[in-house]
């Protein structure tokens, strides 16, 4: 019977640590942690005003190449009335080719011999 009572408490101790354990991990027991701070000086409040200017002005991106950029309104009107490029209709032969079984390259599958 004395063998028994040390056993029991040990038993006891074991499950009360368990418990203690689980109750920090699930309910996060501890001192919140504050969010984490930005480490660069770039912050959206310096960015915001240079990106500003950028997309609502013209300026050249490449002088030499003759690049040019426009203010982003002019762009999308642009876009509006002109509409985007589109690809040429495909014709019968590249629609066909078009319409095969996937190789085993693009499947993500490996064959068990190499067909090709």
């Amino acid at each position: 019977m004395h063998m028994r009572r040390p056993l029991i408490a040990v038993i006891a101790g074991a499950i009360v640590v368990v418990v203690i354990v689980v109750a920090v991990v699930v309910f996060g027991v501890g001192r919140p942690q504050a969010p984490p701070q930005p480490s660069s000086p770039y912050t959206a409040a310096v960015l915001v005003p240079g990106e500003e200017k950028v997309l609502n002005s013209y300026g050249w991106v490449d002088q030499k190449a003759g690049i040019a950029r426009i203010p982003i309104s002019r762009a999308i009107d642009i876009i509006a009335a002109q509409g985007l490029p589109s690809r040429p209709a495909m014709s019968a032969q590249t629609k066909a080719a078009a319409e095969t079984i996937p190789s085993y390259s693009s499947s993500g599958t490996q064959p068990r011999e190499w067909l090709h």
